[in-house]
């Protein structure tokens, strides 16, 4: 059926107010038929047998306003933006509409499609860019978010997970991703500070959490990698590159496999602590090699670094400048790192070498040009020339950014 008609359709059975016939069509309505015109009646349709005793609390009307509201809520969060947004509310009402519909649907239900949907949303509520909300609100947020992918995992699992495995797969994926994220110091300073001088700083939560979650992320991931048929030891890259995945692609699982341990490294997650960072180095360089192959053969790929920035980042953590320097070579002729990428690296290797004053030269001709580059934003680079300045001197009484009493009782010791 035409989208016009299937949007005149809904009209007919509202003018009628046959909402029994309007939920039965609806559930027939493949995605492609669906305008924005038919989303905005759809929604306008839902909202008035909300208003019904009948269904107030009716599952099948909750699940489609939520639905709505939570897809027109990611579109805006796309590449796409705002301007293809179907319903009238913003961003952020559509967002605050979508939670409240999934907390009166979960309680009644708890399908893991709407705890894998009400999760995906918080999570990506909580890592918008544009928000102003504290970092606790945003932290407790995310730790939201992980305990629902928990949830949808556990539940499938309990199931049945090959019924869903798209939603399985993606579940997993989003719990270490978000998992990863409760993970973070949430601090520029303290991440150079941690990367650069070795201080041992925990995350914010408590260490057994830090610890459980690091155990069900590897889980997590390893579920993903079975279910793509990925090796755990890659022997033949050329197999791994030409093999088509699923759900999630072969680079970023071995990315998500890197992270895991490389946050299990940086963060004392786990007694061999030195095999840790030996399995983050090769699930890195496994996602570098695939997505450079492919970069060569020209095959999609998904335009990003990352892969390579965070194998470069480990090594500059490890202290091993030769590797970082052969993996700079190899890499760079296709990659093309970023002028900032550049320059970041080299004042963290002067900084590591305590040549602060041939940094804070590098840091300062960057800074005065005032031309912000892809990987050493102004914000980092202020917080760079600070770390400089407080280890070079003792002195914090002189800093040109904003910190707390616990972070400038870190720059304090620096002299020390």
């Amino acid at each position: 059926m035409e989208k016009e008609n299937i949007t005149q359709l809904i009209q007919e059975f509202m003018q009628k107010k046959d909402w029994e016939g309007f939920l039965n069509q609806i559930e027939s309505i493949n995605k492609e038929q669906k305008s924005n015109e038919f989303i905005r009646i759809a929604a306008a349709a839902y909202s008035q047998m909300l208003d019904l005793p009948e269904y107030t609390h009716d599952l099948r009307v909750l699940r489609g306003l939520a639905f709505l509201h939570y897809s027109d809520y990611i579109t805006c969060n796309s590449y796409k933006g705002e301007k293809n947004k179907a319903l009238p509310e913003t961003k952020r009402e559509c967002e605050k509409k979508a939670e409240e519909y999934f907390k009166q649907i979960l309680r009644q239900d708890r399908q893991p499609r709407d705890l894998y949907r009400y999760a995906h949303l918080l999570y990506k509520a909580a890592c918008d860019f544009h928000t102003k909300e504290h970092f606790v609100y945003l932290y407790e947020k995310k730790d939201q978010s992980y305990e629902l992918y928990d949830e949808a995992v556990y539940r499938m699992e309990k199931r049945g997970r090959e019924r869903q495995t798209a939603l399985y797969s993606r579940a997993c994926y989003g719990l270490c991703r978000c998992g990863l994220d409760t993970l973070s110091l949430h601090s520029t300073l303290l991440d150079e500070l941690l990367l650069l001088y070795k201080i041992h700083l925990t995350p914010y939560g408590s260490s057994d959490m830090h610890c459980h979650r690091f155990l069900r992320m590897c889980y997590c991931i390893e579920q993903v990698r079975i279910t793509e048929v990925l090796p755990r030891v890659i022997d033949n890259f050329s197999t791994v590159v030409h093999t088509h995945q699923q759900y999630e692609k072969s680079w970023d699982i071995y990315h998500m496999l890197g992270k895991i341990f490389d946050s299990a490294y940086q963060y004392f997650l786990c007694k061999q602590r030195e095999d840790a960072y030996k399995s983050a180095e090769k699930y890195y360089q496994y996602a570098c090699e695939i997505d450079f192959i492919r970069r060569r053969e020209h095959l999609p790929v998904s335009g990003f670094a990352h892969m390579y920035t965070a194998l470069l980042t480990l090594y500059i953590r490890g202290r091993e400048e030769n590797k970082f320097y052969a993996a700079w070579e190899k890499y760079n002729p296709v990659i093309h790192f970023s002028e900032g990428f550049r320059i970041l690296s080299q004042i963290r290797w002067l900084i590591i070498k305590k040549d602060y004053s041939e940094a804070e030269k590098v840091l300062t001709i960057y800074i005065n040009c005032g031309k912000w580059q892809p990987g050493l934003s102004r914000n980092k680079a202020i917080v760079l020339l600070d770390i400089i300045s407080a280890a070079s001197t003792g002195k914090t009484n002189t800093l040109t950014g904003t910190y707390t009493s616990f972070q400038l009782k870190q720059l304090q010791h620096l002299k020390s």
